[in-house]
């Protein structure tokens, strides 16, 4: 019985290797850096094709991966605040795999408008006012 569990353990572990390359489907990653070739993580990464979009997050290491794609080409975009977007295609084969690099740079290009309208004077109008008490013994 301990033989069996093995056996179907081992199974379950090689199986989704086994799927996620197979001679139909193809395989795109890839790593996103900053312009310093520091490791992002945490970036949103997206694939779209024929067959819609899938998005995933890349890993601590700045890694991403998209498994189980039929062959076509994609259009692969990388966001993450702060930064801006970069977007790269790859064209898969059935059985392939695309290495597929992305680098983000800081987004510095922000307008800021500030408004202000200044108080509106009378010059015409005068008011004053005061307070006159007076004590009677």
């Amino acid at each position: 019985m301990k033989g069996a569990a093995v056996g179907a353990l081992a199974f379950l572990l090689v199986t989704p290797i086994a799927v996620a390359d197979t001679p139909v489907t193809g395989i795109v990653a890839g790593k996103v850096t900053d312009a310093s070739d520091t490791t992002l993580p945490g970036v949103t990464v997206s694939i779209e094709g024929d067959r819609g979009k899938t998005t995933v997050f890349t890993e601590d290491d700045g890694t991403f991966r998209f498994v189980l794609l039929p062959p076509g080409s994609y259009l692969v975009r990388a966001e993450l605040s702060g930064f801006g977007a970069s977007q790269g295609t790859a064209q898969l084969s059935a059985g392939g795999r695309v290495q597929l690099d992305l680098k983000l740079a800081l987004e510095t290009a922000e307008t800021i408008t500030v408004t202000s309208e200044a108080p509106v004077i009378d010059r015409f109008e005068v008011t004053a006012g005061g307070t006159v008490s007076h004590e009677v013994s």
